[in-house]
Formats: structure tokens, C-alpha cells, sequence
């Protein structure tokens, strides 16, 4: 069930955790959250796509480290880390993951929503997904030998998130990337989602309920189809 509580205890106490931060709403709850919580680093990987918008985001990111006492690491992609989705995503973990293991952080926190929860799976129905892709996205993966992703947000919503930055007097980043309908997800937020919520007004619970189900079944099949498929 989508709840307003972060999974905190997915942040170790007895160590450093690196916490993406790229200056947008999700990221900068969740840093602004952690820091009196958990030692955390700040973590600011620019694309290099966008130009002057993308440098004011890491500025803006290392003067919120600043505020917060908390120790702040940037990187800029030299070239760009190109405008296909997938390959810009595996840079911005490559640097998180050599980040985590320059600092001897066990673990990489990153702001994913309930809201992003829903928008993947959506996404991967509509590619066709089978079981494993629609489990969508999981609390906690393998990021890097030694090193552990991790959603604390997951089940915080998008409204909630912002409800918080508001009652904290929080500023935030907006990437103007996110209002680009040609990209499936941005279109998925803007059209598909506010659609579907005018049939259920839930229908973001009721999406990352159905992937945290298909994940708990791949889980238990799994064992016995690589069983199966080995005879």
C-alpha cells in the first residue's frame, strides 16, 4: 500500500550512504530528508544535455549540500551522455557506483516515487513486459560489487513529496525534459496517468501493488523454471 513513511531502514546507520541528487522535487526531499537521519554524500551527475539549466541544477544541488552540512561530489559527462534514455541512465549510475565505491558507501539511495513505480510499469506493459518487467521497479538491487541501490521513496507519492518540500519551505529544480511528450514516460505523466485516474482515483496504488505482486510471484517461479529449463 503507498504510504507517506520512507523505508529508512533501508539506509544503513553505520555507514555512508551516496544519495542521488539531481535538484529536482523527488531528489531533493529525499536529501533534505536523509541529512538529519543517516551521514549521506551528495551526488550530482550532469548529462550535459541541457545546457546552462543543467549547470544552475548542480549549483543549486551543491548549495543545498552546503545548507545541509552535507559533503557534495559532482561529475559532467565529456561528451554528453547522449539523448537515448537507457545509455544516459547507465552513466549516471556508473558515476553513483564510483562514487559509492571511492567513499566506501555500501549504498546508493536514489528518489524514485510511487508515481515512477507506476509510470515503469506502465511503460513496460505497453512494450510488451512479461512477468519480470512488470514487477517494475524493486526497493533494493545490486547496483556494483559491494554496492547497493536503493528506493527509500517508493512508496511516497509524487503529491506527497511535494506536500513536504512546501511544509519545509524547500525550493526545487524543474527539468524542462520532463514536459517533452515525444518521450514515453513524460507522455505517460502528462495524458495517461491523469486519465487513469479519473477511474480510479487510486490507480497509482493500485499499480505498485500489482508490481510488488508480480515480483514476489517471479521470485517464487524462478527457482523452478531455471529447474525446468536445465532438464
Amino acid at each position: 500500500m503507498v504510504s507517506a513513511r520512507p523505508a529508512w531502514d533501508l539506509l544503513p546507520r553505520d555507514a555512508v550512504s551516496v544519495v542521488a541528487a539531481s535538484g529536482g522535487p523527488d531528489s531533493t526531499a529525499l536529501l533534505v530528508a536523509a541529512a538529519p537521519r543517516r551521514r549521506v554524500i551528495a551526488a550530482h551527475f550532469n548529462h550535459a544535455l541541457r545546457g546552462g539549466e543543467a549547470d544552475a541544477d548542480a549549483q543549486f544541488v551543491e548549495d543545498l549540500a552546503a545548507r545541509l552540512s552535507v559533503p557534495f561530489v559532482k561529475e559532467k559527462a565529456n561528451p554528453p551522455a547522449g539523448p537515448d534514455e537507457n545509455t544516459a541512465r547507465q552513466a549516471r549510475y556508473d558515476f553513483l557506483a564510483s562514487v559509492a565505491r571511492t567513499h566506501g558507501c555500501p549504498v546508493v539511495a536514489v528518489a524514485h516515487t510511487a508515481d515512477d513505480q507506476a509510470e515503469t510499469f506502465l511503460m513496460r506493459l505497453i512494450r510488451g513486459s512479461g512477468t519480470l518487467g512488470l514487477g517494475a521497479m524493486a526497493p533494493s538491487r545490486r547496483l556494483a560489487d559491494g554496492v547497493t541501490l536503493v528506493r527509500p521513496f517508493l512508496k511516497v507519492t509524487s503529491a506527497q513529496v511535494l506536500a513536504y518540500l512546501e511544509r519545509k519551505r524547500v525550493p526545487y529544480r524543474t527539468d524542462s525534459s520532463n514536459f517533452d511528450t515525444t518521450r514515453l514516460r513524460a507522455r505517460i505523466r502528462a495524458e495517461l496517468l491523469p486519465e487513469l485516474r479519473t477511474y480510479n482515483p487510486r490507480i497509482v496504488e493500485v499499480l505498485c501493488r500489482t508490481a510488488e505482486h508480480l515480483r514476489a510471484d517471479e521470485q517464487v517461479l524462478r527457482p523452478t523454471t531455471e529447474e525446468a529449463t536445465s532438464l
